[in-house]
């Protein structure tokens, strides 16, 4: 099965419609970033060598995003237009289902890199 979207349709495990055959990386996510291609590809090598039950479903996926906000995407509330880097659901996902939580907040003055580049001025 293809989907749009994701690509290959593949349960939890990474399997296809045929559980023999696996697939991982770009050809079936959403989330198009190396760092979940290397997990996915892991998690099928220990299911397939030794039996380990892994599931997509517990994988926690970070990134960050190296570039200014466009104001003109879908998703462009103001607590997303001032992000940089992303670990789990956003803050009114959070709110809306009730759940509480914590932000931490790091200045770019405060960044190693940002000062050597001299970027340091924040998003706002």
């Amino acid at each position: 099965m293809y989907d749009e979207k994701n690509g290959i349709r593949v349960s939890d495990q990474l399997q296809t419609t045929n559980v023999s055959i696996y697939a991982v990386g770009d050809c079936c996510t959403a989330y198009k970033f190396t760092h979940v291609a290397d997990f996915m590809a892991r998690m099928v090598l220990r299911s397939a060598l030794f039996f380990a039950k892994g599931k997509m479903t517990a994988m926690l996926i970070p990134w960050t995003t190296f570039t200014q906000a466009c104001a003109c995407t879908p998703a462009a509330t103001p607590a997303r237009l001032r992000e940089v880097a992303h670990v789990g659901l956003y803050q009114d996902d959070l709110t809306a289902k009730g759940i509480k939580f914590d932000t931490f907040t790091r200045q770019l003055k405060d960044v190693d890199r940002a000062v050597l580049d001299g970027e340091t001025v924040d998003m706002h």
